[in-house]
């Protein structure tokens, strides 16, 4: 198995179902999910349109987007990574069933599985607020975490982008969670598809 993407957090070997059908924890029934992507090529975008981190929470709240703590965090971290001017990228939008895990998967592990299965990559930082800019017409209730480079906090937490639509409002959000933190199959993550 690859090196993790989330430097030092323990890799274990992903337990697959080894048939179409088998019991789940509660002993029932369940299908296994299938390895195929549901959506290609969710959403293209040009990166690189803004070189400082620091005018990205402007021109969302100029755009109507409301920004929290966290994601006004991420955009002061030292490892906030920006792409090159005029970078175009093609995003993939899958949930942990589409990667292949039943219930629930770790971030490590949902990682993993996108770079060695999928041939995704980590979307660099200024994906997120672009990509936020451009969904302006996100269904209410809907949200995904944007798979960037996971950013270290001084809690000993990490923070990952979420874009959302609550009540009426467009957000860019900073998620946090543990090194073990588990998503449930139906948590959707957007990657960046490797040329």
């Amino acid at each position: 198995m690859a090196q993790s993407m989330l430097e030092g957090l323990p890799l274990e070997q992903s337990r697959e179902p080894t048939s179409s059908l088998f019991h789940n924890r509660e002993g029932e029934r369940a299908l296994r999910p299938s390895l195929q992507l549901v959506q290609r090529s969710w959403k293209s975008a040009e990166l690189g349109l803004i070189q400082e981190p620091s005018q990205f929470e402007p021109a969302l709240i100029r755009s109507g987007i409301r920004v929290n703590h966290w994601a006004r965090h991420m955009f002061h971290h030292s490892e906030f990574a920006i792409s090159p001017e005029g970078e175009v990228a093609s995003f993939e939008r899958v949930s942990v069933w589409n990667l292949g895990f039943v219930l629930s998967a770790r971030i490590d592990q949902i990682l993993d599985r996108a770079w060695d299965k999928f041939s995704f990559e980590f979307s660099p930082g200024d994906a997120s607020p672009i990509l936020r800019q451009n969904y302006e017409d996100q269904p209410e209730g809907e949200s995904f975490i944007v798979a960037t480079q996971p950013l270290l906090l001084p809690n000993g937490k990490y923070v990952l982008p979420r874009i959302s639509r609550f009540q009426g409002d467009l957000w860019l959000c900073g998620t946090l969670l543990d090194r073990n933190q588990e998503f449930p199959s139906d948590t959707q993550f957007i990657f960046r598809r490797r040329n």
